[in-house]
């Protein structure tokens, strides 16, 4: 953002992102259709799995059976007293990544909402809160200390 001609303070503020000129500047660095290409790549993504065969299993049967599981064959392979068949899977991680994005970017997702004690605090009543918690801690830390020495009479 500093290249952009921004500020120090003004580009590491985060009020830069509320911008249209953010937008501008993402569009131009993002555009998206790099992003849905790029998405589109991560949900279709493949990697190669194995499954093992006995050897006396005919190559006609193994075809049959990883077909069966909607894969295509890419090679069978004998080694030892077995064949292994090698296939392509979509990639599951990379998969539900890419869901999560998508689901995201549509709101499917309904808003998710953490409650806890300090959600509705100003930054300076947090900077107190916090403040005290450490306090207290401190103060047991220290009454800890004094536990099982001697006192001197």
């Amino acid at each position: 953002m500093l290249e952009e001609g921004y500020s120090p303070s003004y580009a590491e503020s985060g009020h830069i992102k509320d911008t249209e000129s953010w937008e501008d500047l993402l569009e131009k660095h993002l555009p998206d259709k790099d992003l849905a290409k790029g998405h589109r790549e991560l949900f279709d993504k493949k990697e190669i799995e194995y499954q093992n065969f006995p050897k006396s299993e005919s190559d006609k049967s193994i075809i049959a059976t990883i077909k069966a599981f909607g894969f295509q064959i890419i090679k069978i392979k004998k080694l030892g007293n077995w064949k292994r068949a090698y296939f392509p899977i979509l990639e599951t991680q990379a998969r539900k990544a890419a869901l999560e994005m998508a689901y995201k970017l549509k709101k499917k997702y309904g808003d998710i909402t953490i409650k806890h004690e300090f959600g509705e605090l100003s930054n300076e009543d947090l900077e107190e809160a916090l403040a005290k918690t450490i306090s207290r801690i401190s103060k047991g830390l220290a009454n800890l200390k004094g536990i099982g020495k001697k006192k001197k009479q």
